[in-house]
């Protein structure tokens, strides 16, 4: 596997913030409607994922972090794949 670089840490932080955009978007236009108590079990989820990774990072930090290079990994993979697909359809 090859070391995290600079480069990849912007790309991933990118993608979350225009995932981030995207969704206050929808909230700020009202085109994206939630079921209040879906979100409340969201949220929950969220919590308890965030909470099981604390608890990895204090048993296993660099388990942990070749898990989170794998995720960062694969997002860059993906990100290079829907440019290439956008890239081949604009061609055609």
């Amino acid at each position: 596997m090859r070391d995290i670089t600079i480069d990849d840490v912007k790309r991933f932080l990118r993608d979350k913030v225009e995932q981030t955009l995207k969704h206050i978007h929808h909230y700020h236009w009202d085109t994206n409607r939630f079921d209040e108590e879906e979100v409340q079990k969201r949220i929950a989820e969220t919590l308890k994922k965030e909470q099981e990774l604390k608890d990895h990072l204090k048993k296993d930090y660099k388990g942990t972090l070749s898990k989170i290079e794998k995720e960062i990994e694969e997002s860059s993979k993906k990100r290079t794949s829907s440019k290439t697909r956008r890239m081949l359809t604009t061609r055609v």
